[in-house]
């Protein structure tokens, strides 16, 4: 995934500053359960919203991510609870993360954590001074099949040439070069192939296209 965690800032006129950490970011699900602590570092009582969904176009560019919510989708091989907490300053909880069924190949989800704008701005109907940053935090969950096989294959044929992840999880590529110039770490996924055009292309020092 290019993009592991994503920061967002609210602000907000107030005397107090928010600040809830959430650990671990990169979330690996092999076994049948997981949590991830959320910890309020900030310097008044926190009401968090938490989301998930999952990604169907796993390893592209953040603003090109298909993302469909929980909520929406009928068998989901994870759950996550609670969604909702209240964090006072200081505290932490964890969040449970439970895999639900079997996988045939791997399923990425992301994991958004929220302050419930709702709560803060009723807060802030009375008047006070300085300003309020809240951040949230989204986490990358990654829900491995019980048994793991990791290969790709590059097709090299006019007007289609890709990288093809043909296990069941997702393949990461630390030396490529593509026309002569080395690519930053990426992974590829098996229903999301990477493409390229023209090369030449190198993989761990084989030549490709």
């Amino acid at each position: 995934m290019r993009k592991s965690a994503l920061i967002g800032i609210f602000l907000f006129f107030s005397s107090a500053h928010a600040y809830v950490d959430m650990e671990p970011k990169n979330i690996t699900l092999s076994r049948d359960s997981s949590q991830v602590v959320l910890t309020n570092k900030g310097e008044r009582t926190e009401y968090i919203e938490v989301s998930l969904s999952r990604l169907m176009n796993p390893g592209v560019d953040y603003e090109h991510e298909k993302r469909v919510p929980i909520q929406d989708i009928d068998s989901p091989s994870i759950l996550v609870s609670p969604f909702k907490m209240m964090l006072k300053p200081g505290q932490s909880k964890p969040l449970q993360i439970k895999k639900l069924t079997a996988l045939m190949h791997e399923e990425v989800y992301r994991l958004s954590v929220r302050p419930q704008l709702s709560v803060i701005q009723k807060e802030l109907t009375q008047p006070r001074g300085g300003v309020a940053l809240n951040i949230s935090y989204e986490a990358i969950i990654r829900v491995l099949p019980a048994t793991e096989r990791k290969t790709f294959l590059v097709i090299c044929t006019p007007g289609q040439e890709v990288i093809r992840a043909t296990g069941n999880q997702h393949y990461h590529f630390t030396n490529v070069e593509l026309r002569r110039q080395q690519l930053e770490p990426f992974n590829v996924y098996p229903e999301t192939p990477w493409r390229f055009s023209g090369g030449p292309l190198m993989i761990d020092g084989k030549s490709y296209c």
